[in-house]
């Protein structure tokens, strides 16, 4: 499946070919790759629900062309 993951600091976008088993810990490590960003700081959120760092995209619902933003960690990472 294809998402995409916004950088709410920035607004910068990047778009992943991801299977439904990749965790959302993956998913943030390779976005904060991307941005030269510390995971540990940020979570991924999706329609408003913060996504636990342990499930797949698959176990949250996350649906093919889904946006999923990248914001700091609201307890401070």
């Amino acid at each position: 499946m294809r998402i995409s993951v916004r950088d709410t600091d920035t607004g910068d976008s990047i778009e992943m070919d991801v299977s439904p088993d990749i965790t959302i810990e993956e998913l943030m490590q390779a976005s904060c790759s991307n941005w030269n960003k510390e995971y540990s700081a940020y979570v991924l959120r999706f329609a408003n629900v913060q996504l636990a760092p342990q499930m797949t995209a698959g176990d949250c619902n996350v649906p093919d062309g889904a946006v999923l933003d990248l914001i700091p960690d609201p307890q401070g990472g």
